[in-house]
């Protein structure tokens, strides 16, 4: 992208796993502007460089504007390239490698609909202005078959996890107040969350279980007891050992999931480094609980 809708920008992509002849792309290789780019972009290859021409606006957030040279993947897949070159046509210009689900604007409105029907509203009305982009730069007929391919790619993907177990009922979770056995955090109620991601067949893996790591030590070992003592010392009401920051630390972390908590960190970031700010998040740096 350009991040430019009246201005091109050139790249220079090397080392790249092709072989093209005669200057154009080679299949399964093929190009194509990706949203509102404002002035249509192009590509050619030989000999495993590809020169990529693209304007838009920008790719972020849900206003992705770019020229896009791909071929489909099915299941595992690599991508090897170098950019060597970017032409400077503005601080943001971006060049590099990308893995879509689809380049339909139907493709996520489908599955998160299904996904999240309560939110079909809204959701149809970011459809409706991704569209209505699309449609000032492309003809109508062509986004309708866009959208329509988008619609089947997520009907398929939806159709594909339907099993995958993550849904599955699990048994009843029976509480033990043994020694070694799993205690709610006090304060807390119900059985451990998502039990079912054990049991849930993974994007990639082979099985849920193909890296999981050993279970804890035994309760008799000098580990077990070395850790038991740690968390005794440091993790009391009133203790004496635990440091400002150590306890400003485990209030920090209780604010909400760690999930959504890294992914505000990463969408902050991506943020900073677009606007070429660094601060403390708003909603971190104004907690009575943040680590300063």
């Amino acid at each position: 992208t350009s991040h430019d809708t009246a201005a091109l920008n050139t790249s220079t992509f090397d080392d790249v796993a092709v072989s093209a002849a005669n200057g154009q792309l080679q299949a399964p290789w093929s190009d194509q502007d990706v949203g509102a780019t404002g002035v249509a972009g192009s590509a050619s290859g030989a000999n495993g460089t590809f020169t990529v021409k693209g304007a838009g606006a920008d790719i972020w957030g849900g206003a992705d504007a770019f020229h896009y040279v791909d071929q489909p993947a099915a299941g595992d897949a690599q991508i090897v390239a170098r950019v060597t070159s970017v032409q400077n046509t503005n601080t943001y210009a971006k060049a590099g490698v990308m893995l879509r689900s689809s380049t339909a604007a139907g493709a996520a409105h489908e599955a998160l609909a299904t996904l999240f029907p309560a939110q079909k509203t809204s959701l149809d009305a970011a459809l409706a202005t991704s569209i209505a982009g699309l449609v000032d730069e492309e003809d109508a007929q062509s986004v309708a078959a866009g959208v329509d391919w988008g619609k089947t790619v997520a009907d398929q993907v939806v159709a594909w996890r339907a099993a995958d177990g993550f849904s599955s009922a699990p048994p009843p979770y029976v509480f033990n107040s043994s020694p070694g056995q799993w205690q709610a955090t006090p304060g807390g109620t119900g059985p451990p969350k998502f039990r079912t991601l054990a049991t849930t067949m993974p994007f990639a893996l082979t099985s849920p279980s193909q890296f999981r790591p050993i279970g804890p030590p035994a309760l008799t070992s000098a580990r077990y007891a070395q850790d038991f003592n740690e968390v005794m010392a440091l993790g009391g009401t009133t203790s004496t050992v635990r440091t400002p920051f150590q306890t400003e630390t485990a209030k920090f972390w209780q604010l909400d999931t760690p999930t959504a908590m890294w992914d505000r960190v990463a969408g902050f970031e991506a943020h900073s480094c677009k606007s070429g700010r660094k601060q403390i998040p708003t909603e971190i740096s104004e907690s009575p609980n943040a680590v300063s």
